[in-house]
């Protein structure tokens, strides 16, 4: 009897375990799918974006539904040649002191600022933490 009861509940354990685990899985990955190809971007990011990239982050700041915050950052790697464009550094300083701005935006903002060519490893793993 008390196996019945417990197979009874079982699907219901399991779709809770698994929507609990799914929103676990976004929050690690960051805020938003923008970030997460943002990300992907800056990994391969060699003195400005590739072509893939540019046409990526241009339908990321194109997107209705794309926060100011993600824009921002989309505008900023966008601009990006060997360094962060000089007209970027407000928006991105901005964005560091925004208490309402996730960990992950307030790092790819500082990566961006401090961008010397290429990411360093320790951008890259924190990068990587956000795809």
């Amino acid at each position: 009897m008390k196996l019945i009861k417990f197979l009874a509940v079982l699907p219901a354990m399991a779709a809770l375990v698994f929507s609990l685990n799914a929103s676990a899985d976004e929050m690690h990955h960051g805020d938003s799918k923008a970030i997460s190809q943002m990300a992907e971007i800056m990994m391969r990011l060699h003195h400005y974006p590739d072509a893939k990239g540019e046409k990526v982050l241009r339908e990321i700041i194109n997107d209705g539904s794309t926060s100011a915050t993600d824009r921002a950052l989309a505008q900023a790697m966008l601009d990006v040649h060997h360094h962060v464009n000089p007209k970027d550094k407000a928006p991105l300083n901005k964005i560091i002191n925004d208490p309402s701005a996730s960990e992950h935006e307030k790092q790819m903002a500082d990566i961006i600022l401090n961008l010397n060519h290429k990411p360093t490893s320790a951008d890259k793993e924190k990068l990587h933490d956000m795809m």
